[in-house]
């Protein structure tokens, strides 16, 4: 072998040992995750202009782990999100997403998910209402949701009583 070989071949197999050993390999897959605005799970960092919160940052190491770079699209609407999810358009995943027997026909739920998200019903701190014990009690509440959003099973089971006001997904104003 020539020197120049010699180098070269070197130079390369240092290279693919600095690859192999490291954390994550030179050729790891890029993953597409979208996200919206929830605080403190994920948000868009004023301070940055990245991602940010305590489900982006654990959805890295994730990542990483699985020798995968993650690319963040949004903060997108809850809707739009949703319907690029739907059409396979876009992005690739959400790391917050509630489970629904519609999302499972084009989404894949893992076993034992990082995150479970449950919805919930709620009122204001200074309202009266402290504890529902049947659906009379909320009858003709107005119910703020995200466009595409999950119901819980007491709002689906009593959906009548309710009326809806769907509500931009976006940035909370101080």
């Amino acid at each position: 072998m020539t020197k120049h070989i010699k180098k070269s071949f070197l130079i390369n197999l240092l290279m693919v040992a600095i690859c192999l050993l490291s954390g994550q390999p030179g050729w790891a897959d890029n993953i597409r995750m979208g996200y919206f605005e929830l605080r403190p799970h994920m948000y868009k960092s004023k301070t940055t202009g990245r991602p940010a919160g305590a489900a982006i940052t654990f959805f890295e190491k994730i990542a990483r782990t699985m020798g995968c770079d993650v690319t963040w699209v949004g903060p997108l609407p809850h809707a739009r999100l949703v319907s690029y999810l739907k059409k396979g358009e876009l992005i690739d995943g959400d790391p917050i997403m509630s489970f629904t027997a519609d999302r499972e026909k084009y989404l894949y739920f893992p076993e034992t998910p990082f995150y479970l998200a449950k919805p919930n019903f709620l009122v204001r701190k200074d309202h009266p209402l402290i504890k529902i014990d049947s659906a009379e009690d909320v009858k003709g509440f107005v119910v703020g949701q995200f466009s595409q959003a999950a119901n819980s099973k007491f709002v689906m089971d009593n959906y009548s009583f309710f009326k809806f006001d769907v509500i931009a997904g976006g940035e909370i104003l101080n």
